[in-house]
């Protein structure tokens, strides 16, 4: 019994340690992490599929990028609504859009239902040449 308790207050505050750190609203693992390379002297376009019924859809033209997260156009189903949580864009390596539409887990993030799109902000690109897009999307239906 004693061996017992002396156990249980060594370990204690290796517990309350452990349950101390920073935790995320954001899902565990991502619903994209994607790479996508553009080059401002041509236009590209992306289509993954988040979900069999989801999409991110990528338009580059010029120096820019435009991105939007909608449901399949085809699909004419009913769905539980689609979550969307956050959206991380680096340009070869370097932070160039972060989007946390949970705000910082203030909140439930942006749910839509098929029919309906959400449309990101443009992503500026500095052009001259090819420039790789990492794309990180939080979401899940």
């Amino acid at each position: 019994m004693l061996r017992t308790m002396v156990v249980l207050i060594l370990l204690f505050p290796l517990k309350v340690w452990s349950d101390s750190g920073q935790k995320s609203c954001l899902p565990e693992r991502t619903a994209a992490h994607l790479v996508w390379t553009v080059n401002a002297a041509e236009n590209n376009s992306l289509l993954y599929q988040l979900t069999n019924r989801v999409q991110l859809v990528g338009e580059q033209s010029g120096n820019f990028a435009q991105f939007k997260v909608r449901f399949d156009p085809t699909f004419d189903g009913v769905s539980l609504p689609y979550n969307l949580y956050a959206v991380l864009i680096l340009r070869d390596g370097e932070p160039v859009a972060w989007w946390d539409y949970t705000r910082s887990c203030q909140g439930p993030g942006l749910s839509f239902f098929p029919g309906r799109e959400i449309a990101l902000p443009k992503v500026n690109l500095v052009g001259g040449g090819a420039e790789r897009l990492q794309i990180m999307v939080w979401g899940k239906l």
